[in-house]
């Protein structure tokens, strides 16, 4: 077993009952989860220092009280700040959010109006928008971006993309953006066995003129056949390198695979780690390294780093 962390903490007093997400807001990395017990969702900065060490800056955690989450909550890139969207804890479990600026300071609301979902939506920047990925009620994945309508911000659904019965999941997917061909990517856990599978859609020209619609081509689809999971993967993309995070299918470890895109995901490396998690883990990079948040077994908030 080829250990994934070289270093991580704990956040002894912040704890989850779903999967966190991380993201880097205006050169502050960030963490944002649902709270155990009362399902608030929250959001935290990362500390640093010079010699590498981390921590979360319980001083500046920000809990959003009132719409409580159904499971995790999705963070994201907005125009000027952050997104933050969570599946709200009734039913139907409408998707919701809020919008933040660089300074971590709530300044709007977000609706998917008509649209919900069991579990946790994710987020991602694609040209010149926000869009939203989630799992509808009946197990199709749904692509939709962010625009200004009668009710403010929401997500547009005349632009919402929907996948065929054959692409369905149990859990929520993922979403991340390669800039170089202007491919928005979509991994997910396929309902039944399990397997990890990958889509995208292939954007225009950088000077093609909005409105972008998403439409991911099932020619694009590949299969992971070896790695399963029983929860939601997370994804990455550095040029051309793919990185998927996932717990394991019979088992809890957290696993890391690492593909070339380019060489039709051909094999860089898989490392699975001793740590454990029940839920999706997340990944991001920042402070010069990549990062995989998880909840722990106990419920607390870990952080590791990924050894190179």
């Amino acid at each position: 077993m080829a250990e994934i962390f070289d270093y991580f903490i704990r956040a002894d007093d912040d704890f989850s009952d779903a999967g966190p997400s991380l993201l880097l807001v205006n050169d502050t990395p960030c963490i944002a989860w649902t709270g155990i017990g009362n399902q608030f969702p929250n959001v935290m900065p990362i500390g640093s220092d010079a010699d590498g060490r981390v921590w979360f800056d319980r001083d500046n955690k920000i809990t959003l009280e009132g719409n409580r989450s159904s499971g995790g909550v999705a963070f994201g890139q907005a125009s000027g700040g952050a997104a933050l969207m969570w599946s709200l804890d009734h039913n139907p479990a409408s998707l919701v959010g809020n919008l933040f600026n660089e300074s971590l300071e709530v300044t709007g609301d977000i609706v998917a109006l008509g649209q919900s979902s069991q579990y946790t939506p994710a987020l991602c920047w694609w040209i010149r928008e926000l869009n939203m990925a989630w799992t509808g009620e009946d197990q199709r994945l749904n692509v939709a971006p962010m625009g200004f309508g009668d009710s403010g911000w929401e997500f547009l659904r005349e632009r919402t993309f929907t996948s065929e019965f054959t692409e369905t999941s149990e859990y929520e997917p993922a979403l991340a953006w390669r800039p170089g061909p202007n491919r928005l990517y979509m991994a997910w856990t396929g309902e039944g066995a399990g397997e990890l599978n990958i889509m995208y859609s292939q954007g225009g020209s950088w000077s093609d003129p909005q409105p972008h619609i998403a439409q991911f081509d099932r020619a694009t689809k590949h299969v992971f056949r070896d790695e399963t999971s029983e929860a939601a993967p997370s994804l990455y993309m550095t040029g051309g390198n793919m990185a998927l995070a996932y717990r394991g299918s019979g088992n809890r470890n957290i696993n890391l695979l690492e593909v070339d895109t380019d060489n039709n995901f051909e094999l860089i490396r898989k490392r699975t780690s001793g740590h454990t998690t029940p839920y999706r883990p997340a990944y991001a990079s920042f402070l010069g390294r990549r990062w995989i948040a998880y909840t722990g077994e106990d419920d607390h908030l870990y952080l590791g780093r990924v050894a190179a």
